[in-house]
């Protein structure tokens, strides 16, 4: 339920606490508000918040504040990151570590100093000094190989388009993170009609500290720069009542960013390996991009229906294997103990791997007319050729239109199969078409010629 109000020309609104899971219910708080026209001021809190700067950047957080912002992939940030350490303008990349050691504390007032003359950064880096940095990204005891990544004390002027870019991000991050923390004013006002509650948060910013390096605003669709004075016991007009109806979402599809934080959480890979593991997706065609989703294909989809119960797929056992190197490194842990509950595991996932029963679609045996060697095999969800190299496959999915054996054989034998009834567009209009190979031999459609009204 949503409420708008006013006081001293200040419109803002308010939402009730409770969601009402009957229209009815909220129908009943709506003709109170309509009747009355009134709400109570039941309470104000007001109180000071500290927002401490963001930690310097790791390779991971990188690549996902590049993707969500400028829509890099992880792949091209960790290349540009690569350039700009081979050009010696930033510190080593492939770090998993967000802090810097104190005896690097020493160069930041230098690095930020050279900054002082930057059109972007200027201002803010003359607004630091060195006997006031905040602190909070320098600890010797979460420093792993490398520390985090920083620029360096070599100028960066001639750099343009992306490169400039992501330098940015980095120099930027680290005047964030030397700077003040960002004091704001919140406050809090609680309205009621009758028992049902309404609240509204707004916030003034006292010290903009770290948040005036990039001029960051947060965003909070729930809360207003500025709410009026109120006072406890007062009462307002209502202006506005109307009742929210909200879904349920399903969970959000995976963005590169997003893919990349769930990987780190759940132990797979490392800074410098994940970038690699995303590509090696796309590469063999289990994942797609749409726009900045990340969707998977049919050819994906098939390789988890098979391996989705298997141990080759267990996300904790790979997550675990990354810990264990550590130990290994650290000196904690054997190696060749390691390796032989390896062997033990590979043994184990082979021999399950080779009993898994892929059904093949009766005896149909056609020669691949792509490499003109292999012969294409047919299974539950696609036909592939038998040759790796050659790489041809029909998913028998198609617009939402299962392919049967013998129009997967026309297809394959004779470039083309009959008019195909029951397609569906993506907006879900049904139409007929014919399945052709382009000369690439990706799949296309053919329609049949209208006939002419005589």
């Amino acid at each position: 339920m949503k409420v708008q109000t006013e006081k001293a020309g200040v419109s803002f609104a308010a939402i009730s606490k409770e969601k009402f899971e009957q229209r009815d219910a909220a129908d009943v708080i709506l003709g109170l508000l309509q009747e009355q026209k009134t709400l109570c001021v039941q309470s104000v809190e007001k109180k000071e918040v500290n927002q401490e700067p963001p930690l310097l950047y790791d390779l991971t957080t990188l690549q996902k504040e590049a993707n969500s912002k400028h829509g890099f992939s992880a792949d091209k940030t960790l290349s540009i990151a690569q350039k700009l350490y081979e050009a010696k303008l930033t510190t080593y990349p492939r770090t998993g570590s967000r802090y810097i050691p104190s005896d690097v504390l020493a160069e930041i007032y230098i690095l930020i100093s050279g900054l002082w003359d930057n059109t972007v950064f200027g201002k803010q880096a003359l607004a630091l000094s060195n006997s006031n940095l905040n602190l909070r990204s320098v600890d010797d005891k979460k420093i792993t190989d490398h520390h985090a990544i920083i620029i360096t004390e070599n100028s960066a002027s001639g750099l343009s388009g992306d490169d400039k870019t992501i330098y940015e991000m980095i120099a930027g991050r680290m005047l964030e993170a030397f700077s003040k923390k960002c004091v704001k004013d919140a406050t809090t006002i609680r309205l009621a009609c009758g028992d049902t509650i309404f609240e509204t948060k707004g916030s003034v910013i006292k010290q903009a500290g770290w948040r005036a390096v990039f001029d960051d605003r947060e965003e909070n669709e729930d809360e207003v720069e500025k709410l009026p004075t109120v006072i406890e016991g007062e009462t307002l007009s209502v202006l506005q009542s109307e009742v929210l109806e909200k879904q349920t979402k399903p969970k959000s599809i995976h963005t590169e960013s997003s893919l990349l934080g769930t990987m780190e959480d759940s132990g797979i890979g490392t800074p410098a390996t994940r970038a690699a593991i995303i590509e090696t997706l796309f590469a063999r065609d289990y994942v797609r991009r749409e726009k900045k989703s990340l969707l998977p294909t049919d050819k994906g989809l098939s390789v988890y229906e098979i391996v989705k119960d298997k141990r080759i797929a267990d996300v904790a056992l790979t997550g675990s294997w990354e810990n264990t190197l550590s130990q290994i490194e650290a000196g904690e842990m054997d190696a060749d103990t390691f390796r032989q509950a390896n062997e033990i595991y590979t043994r184990q996932i082979t021999a399950e791997l080779l009993n898994v029963s892929i059904a093949i679609s009766g005896e149909n045996e056609c020669a691949c007319p792509k490499c003109k060697t292999g012969k294409m095999i047919f299974y539950p969800k696609v036909a592939k050729c038998s040759e790796t190299n050659c790489g041809l496959i029909v998913f028998r999915n198609k617009s939402e239109k299962q392919l049967s054996d013998k129009q997967i054989t026309d297809l394959l034998t004779t470039g083309k199969t009959p008019v195909i009834k029951g397609f569906k567009s993506k907006g879900g209009k049904s139409f007929d078409a014919s399945l052709a190979f382009d000369a690439d031999y990706k799949i296309v459609f053919d329609f049949p010629e209208k006939k002419e009204k005589k």
